[in-house]
C-alpha cells in the first residue's frame, strides 16, 4: 500500500508542476477534447491545444509565433508516442522550446494503470480514494 501512496504523491506533485507551468503561459498539447476535459478537471486553466484538428505544420508555425514553452502531453500508446516524437522534432527545428519531461515522468507513474490523458482525472480520484481508505 505504501507504493500506491508514494505514486499518488509523486503524481500529485507532477500535476502541481503542470498547473504552475500552465498558469505561467506554457502551452499544453493534447490529442482530443476528452484530454482537455480531464486536464481542466484537474485544475489546469491555461492554454491547451488539440493537435489532431490542425495540420502539424500549421500548428507548429502558430506555436512558434506564440513564443511560449510547449508541453507535449499526448497519450502513451503507439500513435501518441509517434505524434509526440513528430511534434517535438518539428517544434525544435523551428526553435520552439519543447518540454517532454512531464509526459515522460507521467508515463512512468501511470502506464501500468491507464493508457491516455483522458483517464488521468478519474485515475487520480481512484488513487486518492485508495490512499484515504488506507490511512
Amino acid at each position: 500500500m505504501y507504493e500506491i501512496k508514494r505514486r499518488y504523491e509523486l503524481l500529485d506533485e507532477l500535476l502541481k508542476e503542470l498547473i504552475k507551468c500552465s498558469d505561467e503561459g506554457d502551452i499544453i498539447l493534447v490529442e482530443g477534447k476528452r484530454d482537455v476535459s480531464s486536464l481542466r478537471s484537474l485544475g489546469i486553466h491555461g492554454p491547451i491545444k488539440k493537435v489532431t484538428h490542425i495540420p502539424l505544420l500549421e500548428l507548429s508555425e502558430k506555436l512558434r509565433e506564440m513564443d511560449r514553452c510547449v508541453i507535449i502531453l499526448t497519450d502513451w500508446d503507439r500513435r501518441g508516442n509517434m505524434l509526440a516524437d513528430k511534434i517535438s522534432t518539428d517544434l525544435e527545428y523551428m526553435d520552439v522550446v519543447v518540454d517532454t519531461s512531464i509526459r515522460n515522468r507521467l508515463v512512468s507513474l501511470v502506464q501500468k494503470d491507464i493508457k491516455d490523458v483522458e483517464s488521468l482525472d478519474s485515475h487520480m480520484k481512484k488513487m486518492k480514494d485508495t490512499v484515504l481508505q488506507q490511512y
